[in-house]
């Protein structure tokens, strides 16, 4: 894993501001593994951790579920309390 956390972290800090990786293998390789070690070494990058097996039968539905991802990962990110109070009121449902 060492290897692949090297490759990750050389295509990151390139002076491309809006870096992206989207982890593609076979169940239980370790992709989500190198994703949270990735979030642990680098505390100023916001990690949008997105797991799509089950609950996205529908576009909608993967839409919806995208799109909550990233607003909670952003809320904590942020730490703002009033922010995730007004969140909770209007989170995407379906």
């Amino acid at each position: 894993r060492k290897d692949e956390l090297k490759k990750i972290n050389a295509l990151l800090s390139t002076s491309d501001a809006l870096n992206n990786i989207m982890p593609l293998g076979q169940r239980r390789t370790g992709k989500s593994s190198i994703l949270y070690n990735l979030k642990e070494q680098d505390a100023k990058t916001i990690y949008v951790i997105f797991d799509a097996y089950g609950g996205a039968s529908t576009k909608q539905r993967f839409a919806r579920a995208y799109i909550n991802c990233i607003l909670s990962t952003c809320v904590r990110m942020l730490n703002d309390s009033l922010y995730k109070k007004e969140l909770k009121k209007c989170s995407v449902r379906e």
